[in-house]
């Protein structure tokens, strides 16, 4: 966790490029180069942290050691750190400025759900939502890309602009669920039957390339 708070400085540290954002060249909190910001949301091992911050997560609920945080309380906090992360730069918005909140919220809820108290996420729907939500996320951003390109540099007026984003909105949860049960869920199960096989004969005696 730490080593995520960090990483704006380390980020600093990298050659200067092409600014990020035309629409923010010339606000001081987004006065960060394309390096800088590639590095911070898109350089996988720098979002591998963020999974070992959810796998230790995790362990910590699964060994019975969470303090008991409660869930409203977790939600309060990420709120307020959302809120303060508007005011600062860039690079700590991206995720340093509330990753702790963050992951405060996660095993909160989820505890929640253990003590049958998880209440409307707990709705098959919701949970649903939840299982498309990774698929959801890798083409939400082709489809706005796409539709962007398509409309050029003109702003639609209000109506016009809030039905494209609600179509967009129905166009990717659809994307993703059909990614979902075509993808990521048939790999998920042979993975799963793959795991669950028994060790072959000798496979104790070699441990290394296991």
């Amino acid at each position: 966790m730490a080593t995520i708070l960090a990483l704006p400085t380390v980020a600093g540290l990298l050659p200067a490029g092409d600014v990020f954002g035309e629409a923010h060249r010339n606000s001081p909190l987004y006065q960060h180069s394309m390096n800088q910001v590639w590095f911070l949301y898109a350089f996988p091992p720098v979002r591998l942290l963020d999974f070992a911050l959810g796998m230790l997560m995790a362990s910590i609920v699964r060994a019975g050691r969470w303090p008991g945080l409660p869930a409203a309380s977790a939600a309060g906090l990420v709120l307020v750190a959302y809120l303060a992360s508007l005011a600062e730069p860039l690079a700590y918005q991206l995720n340093a400025g509330f990753v702790i909140p963050v992951a405060l919220l996660i095993p909160a809820v989820a505890t929640l759900d253990e003590r049958g108290r998880g209440g409307w996420l707990s709705h098959p729907r919701t949970v649903l939502l939840g299982e498309v939500s990774f698929a959801f996320y890798l083409v939400h951003d082709i489809l706005l890309t796409g539709l962007g390109r398509v409309l050029g540099p003109h702003t639609p007026p209000p109506g016009v602009g809030l039905l494209l984003a609600v179509c967009a909105l129905v166009v990717s949860i659809g994307a993703g669920w059909l990614l979902y049960r075509t993808v990521e869920r048939p790999l998920t199960r042979a993975w799963a039957r793959r795991s669950a096989r028994p060790a072959q004969p000798g496979a104790e005696r070699t441990p290394a390339l296991v």
